[in-house]
């Protein structure tokens, strides 16, 4: 594999940034997550993780929901994009990002060009139940979340395939089992 950055992607609450950290701490690759919610292991696992939702907070000093009441998806958005330039551009580095983030042309043209995509698919049913209680995802606060995930599945899986070097299937999986199935096939890259 050449050393291009290890990036992997996947929908709201896909155990991604677990997988990108234990690889990254397995192979000592840079690596790349497109994810929404980081689960806190990442910080244990690898020193150079950086997750862009995270690093937003840190500047503006405000949650991303509350960016996302006062700004709207669009004042977000813009701030999303402006951190992606920064950090994409940086080496030696797991990012998590925003599960939107790929929505944006410059930022789908930054990850291809700065990195190895993988996409790591959960079907709509696991996505359903990691997300069900969670009140930090302010493109779920709505009626009926279960149909606004349907929706953003629909909108972001071509994307996603798009922007891929790879896709794994995690359901039904441990991380464990991805990470091995995942140095496996990059063995073959």
């Amino acid at each position: 594999m050449s050393c291009r950055e290890l990036i992997e992607g996947g929908f709201l609450a896909s155990p991604e940034p677990t997988l990108a950290l234990e690889l990254e701490d397995q192979r000592n690759t840079r690596a790349c997550s497109l994810l929404d919610d980081p689960v806190a292991v990442l910080k244990v696992l690898v020193e150079d993780f950086q997750d862009s939702d995270r690093v937003i907070e840190q500047r503006t000093g405000a949650s991303i929901s509350l960016i996302f009441e006062l700004e709207g998806e669009s004042g977000f958005r813009r701030r999303e994009k402006a951190t992606l330039d920064e950090l994409t551009a940086k080496q030696e580095l797991v990012l998590a990002t925003g599960g939107g983030a790929v929505l944006d042309k410059d930022v789908r043209s930054w990850l291809i060009q700065r990195g190895f995509v993988i996409y790591l698919h959960a079907p709509l049913e696991q996505l359903v139940e990691r997300t069900r209680r969670d009140r930090n995802r302010p493109l779920l606060q709505t009626e009926d979340p279960r149909k606004r995930l349907e929706t953003i599945v629909a909108e972001r899986d071509p994307i996603y395939r798009q922007v891929a070097d790879l896709i794994v299937q995690t359901d039904h999986r441990t991380v464990r089992s991805v990470v091995k199935d995942i140095q496996r096939r990059l063995s073959r890259v």
